[in-house]
């Protein structure tokens, strides 16, 4: 198995990785008992390919000669387990100098139509999903993602509604026009029936260039498919899976030992 692009890790990220969660689970094929049907890499290498590739549990089953049931219990049982280990010794927003701007954007996490969920309709981007606020520095490298939120609600009403303004307060923060009345720094809006003059233009652009990077930020995060394709899990894990993902984002980002 070709390893780095099935589960978006390298081989000696994927063994730090699998290191931890062997530490923090202790035992995992009891000495008496029912076997497992997978030891403890297969299972850490199942759940990354869950979360990178989006594949259904029924298709998991077959390419590790397991059930359905089994996949569902171990993604389960790791989800948290993973994310944590990830977590460990990666940088937060705190270990960023508060002189330093970052940047910020939303972005939509697509879950498809769902019956009873109306909410999530987003009528700016025409789907349906959960709508995440995205801290990232200057280099594209991501920081942190906020709580999701239906995505039928407006960028600038849910950045308050998650503390991303609480989160960034004293920062200097690029966004677009979706924060506008956030206290934020935004591009210039087109006076009404007027154009923009020739230096509002200028700086806009200049603006652009700078936002740029974290619309490679979000592309990076996206590439774990569970989040850019479409979630088909149960709403209420969601949240667990975003931070999971998020996790092993700046874990890929970051852990560069090797």
């Amino acid at each position: 198995m070709r390893r780095k692009s099935t589960t978006g890790l390298s081989h000696e990220q994927l063994q730090v990785l699998t290191s931890r969660v062997e530490e923090t689970i202790g035992v995992w094929q009891a000495p008496k008992g029912r076997e497992r049907a997978l030891d403890l890499a297969a299972a850490v290498t199942m759940t990354l390919a869950l979360c990178r590739q989006n594949l259904s549990q029924a298709v998991a089953a077959d390419f590790w000669n397991v059930s359905q049931p089994t996949v569902s219990r171990v993604f389960a049982s790791l989800r948290e387990i993973v994310t944590a280990a990830a977590s460990v010794d990666v940088p937060s927003l705190d270990d960023l100098p508060g002189s330093e701007r970052v940047l910020l954007d939303a972005s939509l996490l697509p879950t498809g139509n769902r019956a009873g969920h109306k909410e999530l309709y987003s009528g700016k981007r025409h789907k349906s999903g959960m709508n995440v606020h995205v801290v990232g520095d200057r280099w594209g490298r991501l920081i942190c993602v906020s709580d999701p939120v239906p995505g039928s609600m407006h960028d600038s009403r849910s950045f308050f509604e998650v503390a991303v303004d609480r989160l960034l307060d004293g920062r200097i923060t690029a966004a677009d026009l979706g924060y506008q009345g956030c206290g934020q720094d935004i591009p210039h809006r087109k006076p009404p029936g007027k154009s923009l003059t020739d230096l509002a233009k200028c700086e806009n652009r200049a603006h652009a260039v700078v936002r740029a990077a974290i619309e490679r930020t979000i592309a990076l995060l996206k590439q774990w498919k569970i989040l850019g394709t479409g979630y088909r899990g149960p709403l209420s894990r969601f949240p667990n899976v975003i931070r999971m993902v998020v996790a092993l984002e700046m874990f890929r980002t970051y852990e560069k030992a090797f």
